[in-house]
C-alpha cells in the first residue's frame, strides 16, 4: 500500500443512528490544494450495524482502498482518523455536503466534499466535443532541443489552406495532459473546439513526463515549462497553416505566469490571453489563496491565523538566498518548534524544497509583465479562490502600465471560478459538481478579442 503523504506548503487548509447513517453513508469526493496543485480526495463511508467504516482514495496518486481505522459519527459531524498516514479529518454535514479540515503531518487543509455520482465521475462531460468535427485535427510532436525531449500534442485547425490566427495553450500547476483534464472536465479541448469553429487554430500538448510527452515532470521548474512552450511556438512558426503575424499564447493559472515570461523575450508573440494568472508575488498569492479557501470551508479564525504564520515563516526561509543545507536547517528548526516528528519533517522538506516549489514561491510576475508590449487580455472570475481576482488583476494592470504597454484589458468576470465555470459559490467542490467545463460567454469573449486583434 502506498503511504499517502499530502502535507506540504499549500497551507503554507443530536440525531438517531439511522439518520446519521443516511447523512454520511456513500461515496464522497473533494479536493485539497497541495503546493497549489489540486489533489483529489475520496471517502467511501458505510455503516455496519451501529458502526461506521471508511476507505480513502487518492486517485491523483494512484492510491485506492486505504482503510480508515477510526471512524466516529456524532450528530452532524464525522471524524476519520488514520494513524498510519498521520491523517485526521473532521467534517460537518451541511446541505448534503461535507465541509471541514483534512489534517496531515501538522498541516491543515480546508476540504469541501460532495457526493460522488455517475454524473460527476463520468468519463464525459456535456461540453466535451463529439465527432464528426468540421475542422482538422493533427496529432503532432515537437522537440525541446534545450532539454532534448519530445513533446506530444494536438494541432486543431479550421478547414482550408489558411493561414489562420493561432494560439498555444499553456496549462496550470500540476502534471496536466493536453486537455488540462481535471475531474473529467477537458477545458483545453473545449477551447480548441470553439476556436477552430471560429477560425482560430490551437496547439495543446501534454506536459513533459505526462502521457505521450517525454521528460521528468517532478524535477522541472516553471522556467523549464516555459522552454517546452517555446519549443511549441517554434513548431507553430514552421507550420504552413499558422499566421505568424497572429501567433499568440493562452495561459491558465501557472500557464498565465509562463506566458509573459515567453513574451518578454520574444517580440514575435502577437498577443496574450491570461486566464486566472498571477499578478502579484507568488508568496503573497499563496497566502491569499489559503485564506480564501479556508474561509469558504468555514475554517476557524484561529486555525487560519496559525496556518498563515507558518506559511509566511516557511516562505521567508525558502526565498532567502542561502545554501540548500542552510535552508533545510532553518526549516527543520521551525518544524521542530511545532512539535513535528522527524518523519513528518523529512516528508515536508522533500516537498517544499522541490525545484518547482522553490522557484515558484520566489517568483514575482511583475518583472516579465513589465517587458510585455504585445496586446494582453487578462481575465479572472470573481469566485476564484485559487488566484483571487481583485489583487491579481490589479497587479497585472500595474505592471503592464509601468512597462509602457497601452494595449491591454483586464476583466473581472462575474460568477466564474478558477476553471471559468459558471457558479455563484466560492467552493472547490464546484469543479466536480458543475457540468460546465468552460463558460461559453468566456469562450466567445476570447474569440472575439482575438478577431479584434487581427483587425488592428
Amino acid at each position: 500500500m502506498k503511504i499517502l503523504n499530502f502535507a506540504c506548503a499549500a497551507v503554507l487548509v443530536s440525531s438517531s443512528l439511522s439518520s446519521i447513517g443516511q447523512k454520511f453513508e456513500g461515496d464522497w469526493i473533494g479536493k485539497i490544494l497541495v503546493q497549489g496543485f489540486p489533489l483529489t480526495i475520496e471517502f467511501h463511508i458505510s455503516k455496519q450495524n451501529t458502526d461506521f467504516t471508511a476507505t480513502m482514495d487518492s486517485p491523483d496518486q494512484k492510491s485506492f482502498g486505504n482503510k480508515i481505522t477510526e471512524v466516529l459519527a456524532k450528530g452532524n459531524t464525522i471524524d476519520l482518523n488514520e494513524p498510519q498516514f498521520k491523517m485526521y479529518t473532521k467534517l460537518s454535514y451541511r446541505n448534503d455536503s461535507l465541509i471541514g479540515v483534512f489534517k496531515q503531518l501538522g498541516t491543515d487543509y480546508p476540504l469541501s466534499m460532495c457526493r460522488k455520482t455517475d454524473q460527476n465521475s463520468s468519463s464525459s462531460r456535456p461540453q466535451e466535443p463529439k465527432s464528426p468535427f468540421d475542422y482538422d485535427i493533427e496529432e503532432v510532436k515537437f522537440k525541446n532541443t534545450k532539454d532534448n525531449i519530445n513533446l506530444a500534442g494536438t494541432f486543431t485547425c479550421p478547414k482550408g489552406t489558411g493561414p489562420f490566427p493561432t494560439v498555444i495553450l499553456i496549462s496550470g500547476s500540476g502534471g496536466q495532459n493536453r486537455n488540462e483534464e481535471i475531474f473529467n472536465h477537458k477545458p483545453f479541448w473545449v477551447i480548441a473546439d470553439y476556436f477552430a469553429k471560429n477560425g482560430i487554430a490551437t496547439l495543446r500538448y501534454d506536459d513533459r513526463g505526462i502521457e505521450e510527452s517525454e521528460g521528468n515532470f517532478a524535477s522541472a521548474t516553471s522556467a523549464d515549462f516555459a522552454n517546452d512552450a517555446r519549443a511549441g511556438i517554434e513548431f507553430l512558426k514552421q507550420h504552413s497553416k499558422v499566421d505568424k503575424q497572429n501567433l499568440g499564447i493562452v495561459g491558465h493559472s501557472e500557464g498565465g505566469m509562463i506566458a509573459p515570461m515567453i513574451a518578454a523575450s520574444d517580440n514575435s508573440i502577437g498577443f496574450l490571453i491570461l486566464l486566472a494568472a498571477p499578478g502579484i508575488p507568488i508568496d503573497q498569492l499563496m497566502i491569499l489563496q489559503n485564506n480564501a479557501i479556508s474561509k469558504a470551508s468555514m475554517m476557524s479564525e484561529s486555525t487560519m491565523a496559525k496556518n498563515q504564520k507558518l506559511n509566511q515563516q516557511c516562505y521567508q526561509i525558502l526565498k532567502a538566498e542561502k545554501s540548500e543545507k542552510d535552508t533545510k536547517s532553518q526549516l527543520k528548526k521551525l518544524f521542530k518548534s511545532k512539535n513535528m516528528s522527524e518523519a513528518e519533517i523529512e516528508s515536508l522538506l522533500a516537498q517544499i524544497t522541490s525545484p518547482w516549489f522553490k522557484y515558484f514561491i520566489s517568483y514575482d510576475p511583475k518583472y516579465s509583465l513589465e517587458k510585455v508590449f504585445c496586446p494582453v487580455l487578462a481575465l479572472n472570475g470573481d469566485k476564484d479562490v485559487q488566484v483571487t481576482a481583485k489583487e491579481n488583476l490589479a497587479g497585472i494592470a500595474a505592471s503592464l502600465e509601468k512597462g509602457g504597454n497601452k494595449e491591454y484589458e483586464t476583466k473581472l468576470i462575474e460568477n466564474k471560478n478558477h476553471l471559468f465555470q459558471t457558479t455563484t459559490k466560492y467552493s472547490l467542490d464546484e469543479y466536480v459538481k458543475n457540468d460546465e467545463s468552460f463558460a461559453p460567454d468566456v469562450l466567445n469573449l476570447m474569440a472575439n478579442w482575438i478577431k479584434k486583434i487581427q483587425e488592428n
